[in-house]
């Protein structure tokens, strides 16, 4: 999905967050000056992060919502490009519930998913007038 390499892969549709620029850079940082040093200077700039806790979050195992989400990010992704990004929240919801009734997802993780990737659907076109125009 990311890369923090010279050429950065970056996955369809999907915004970059503070969370991931910092990682990328945490990374480039690290092969070039190592770990200590940069909490360093994180800490001179007011940010403490222990090295201990940096290691600790480098080799944790992967949630498993993080890898539930992985697998309805691609299924979301292959709807919505099938159906020409027509389908909101709750539709898409229910298409998925068709296309895969044994692996069931809520909705609620439908509309965070579909957010996360900057899928929103299209509106119908029916507004409520407040304001006539003069005669």
């Amino acid at each position: 999905m990311r890369s923090c390499g010279k050429r950065a892969r970056i996955s369809h549709r999907r915004s970059s967050t503070a969370a991931d620029r910092h990682r990328c850079f945490h990374r480039r940082a690290q092969r070039r000056a190592g770990v200590e040093p940069i909490c360093r200077i994180l800490s001179d700039a007011g940010v403490q992060v222990a090295a201990s806790s940096y290691y600790a979050r480098k080799n944790r195992t992967e949630s498993a919502r993080s890898i539930a989400d992985r697998k309805w990010d691609t299924r979301i992704v292959e709807t919505d490009e099938a159906n020409r990004g027509l389908y909101g929240a709750r539709k898409m919801w229910k298409v998925l519930g068709a296309m895969y009734p044994e692996d069931r997802v809520a909705r609620c993780t439908v509309e965070r998913r579909m957010a996360a990737l900057g899928l929103s659907g299209v509106g119908n076109s029916r507004t409520t007038r407040t304001t006539r125009p003069a005669l």
